[in-house]
């Protein structure tokens, strides 16, 4: 089951075809939705809580993980927080200041890019050939992309001529805000 403050991600769950909650609560202002997702676990009884948030605190994930393991996706890795396992699966997600800041406690830690949550069609199975010269290019700037880097990506491309002869290929999330300027 997903549990969202609000419905923008309704869409893509259903379709994937999970449950889902929505509290409609601020997503600004998480610690206001405690109570309500505190009930929830109570009457679900979750085995265990996985938390994908850049808007949960400290406080909030020690409430919500006080009675129910909890996992923390933390992509920034800059304080420790109370709870069973972190996952942190960037390309510049350090081990060793995660196990320095976790060293203390009994948290599990799953960090590196062996962690990406992708779905099987999408791991490489054999490397591909590096060809000599550059003749296609995959953009793909993940998440909604709300400070139009795809845009400014390829505007720079074309102003400045880096790639002559070079097909772009560009991929665009369904949140895109910008995706009618792009295509």
């Amino acid at each position: 089951i997903f549990v969202c403050a609000d419905s923008c991600m309704q869409e893509i769950i259903e379709d994937f075809g999970f449950s889902l909650k929505i509290l409609n609560t601020d997503s600004l202002n998480i610690v206001q939705e405690l109570p309500v997702f505190e009930e929830l676990i109570k009457q679900w009884s979750p085995d265990a809580i996985l938390v994908d948030s850049y808007a949960v605190n400290a406080r909030y994930l020690q409430e919500i993980g006080k009675n129910t393991p909890l996992v923390y996706f933390d992509d920034f890795g800059t304080c420790p927080y109370c709870a069973a396992g972190i996952i942190s699966y960037g390309i510049s997600a350090q081990k060793d200041i995660f196990e320095r800041m976790y060293e203390k406690t009994q948290t599990k830690l799953w960090i590196g890019t062996q962690y990406v949550p992708l779905r099987e069609e999408f791991t490489i199975q054999q490397p591909p050939p590096i060809h000599q010269a550059v003749c296609n290019i995959l953009l793909t700037v993940g998440g909604g992309d709300s400070l139009n880097i795809t845009s400014t990506v390829l505007r720079t491309f074309l102003e400045r001529k880096v790639f002559k002869n070079v097909t772009i290929q560009v991929i665009v999330g369904k949140l895109n805000p910008n995706k009618k300027i792009i295509t």
